[in-house]
């Protein structure tokens, strides 16, 4: 499923999803109502929030059952080994 700016009720869909991943850059748009105990979240959203990159998930606000990636510096490091492992299975 794929959620965007105009999905009606996008929290009650997280929230029954197993895997979330997050790319909208909103600053810590996504907390605890919107995910399951059992989700798997990958925050792939930056933006700045006081001069701080952070991502869309609201991390101190997330239950600690919950698998939270966070990629150091943002997603960049995946997507640059993502483009290598494309360019090299050609």
């Amino acid at each position: 499923i794929t959620i965007d700016e105009f999905t009606k009720n996008p929290e009650k869909l997280t929230k029954s999803a197993d895997i979330v991943i997050s790319a909208v850059g909103k600053p810590k748009l996504i907390n605890e109502s919107w995910l399951n105990n059992n989700s798997i979240v990958i925050d792939a959203g930056t933006s700045e929030s006081k001069r701080k990159l952070v991502g869309d998930v609201d991390y101190e606000n997330i239950n600690d059952s919950i698998i939270l990636v966070r990629p150091p510096k943002g997603i960049g490091s995946l997507t640059i080994l993502s483009l290598f492992y494309n360019v090299l299975n050609i």
